[in-house]
């Protein structure tokens, strides 16, 4: 058995997705153990899947490939370069929307207008 697992006793008698199954290091509930396995990942110490773009360590292989998206959406924009500024641009100031900080900002170059910071 796994030493994160803690297994409640007996059979299911609860409503259906109530925990069954409980973490022994934080005593989170899950109601499959694959789930509890998964997360039980989280307390391990070592950081052994790498991003290669960036070396950042992740404890789980899914938080890498959802990482790995950052580096995906960035090298479609050939331009853009990242802003080290954290307010928005002029234009997505004035119009109250998200601003994603590039340089040109998407919501800027989606226009072909000027993006200022």
């Amino acid at each position: 058995m796994n030493r994160y697992l803690s297994s409640a006793v007996g059979t299911h008698s609860g409503p259906a997705g109530s925990p069954r199954f409980y973490c022994s290091e934080c005593s989170r509930g899950y109601s499959a153990i694959g789930k509890l396995n998964r997360y039980c990942k989280n307390h391990s110490s070592s950081n052994k899947h790498v991003c290669r773009f960036c070396q950042t360590g992740f404890k789980r292989k899914d938080l890498l490939d959802r990482h790995l998206q950052i580096h995906k959406r960035g090298s479609s924009r050939r331009a853009s370069k990242p802003c080290r500024d954290s307010r928005p641009c002029v234009r997505c100031s004035q119009r109250r929307v998200r601003c994603d900080r590039m340089i040109p900002c998407s919501g800027c170059a989606r226009g072909n207008h000027s993006c200022q910071y």
